[in-house]
């Protein structure tokens, strides 16, 4: 979840590529947060990918962990 997004375009050094991995299930932090972070980090001009993980709460589970790992085998080539 993005703090103080409306911040992001004014402070934002830097634009790597991000990976947003969320539990469709999580009652810490909403599942709608992801999709909120996505539109503010493109409207800033950073590359993102989402994945949703189904029936997740707050935590990672297996495909997530696995998109991770191919995200950053991409990343780090």
């Amino acid at each position: 979840m993005l703090v103080a997004p409306e911040l992001l375009e004014e402070e934002i050094r830097s634009r790597p590529t991000v990976l947003l991995i969320h539990g469709t299930q999580d009652d810490v932090v909403p599942f709608r947060s992801m999709g909120m972070a996505e539109r503010t980090l493109s409207a800033a001009g950073v590359a993102v990918t989402t994945r949703a993980s189904e029936g997740v709460g707050h935590g990672v589970a297996h495909d997530g962990l696995v998109a991770s790992v191919d995200f950053a085998r991409r990343a780090l080539r």
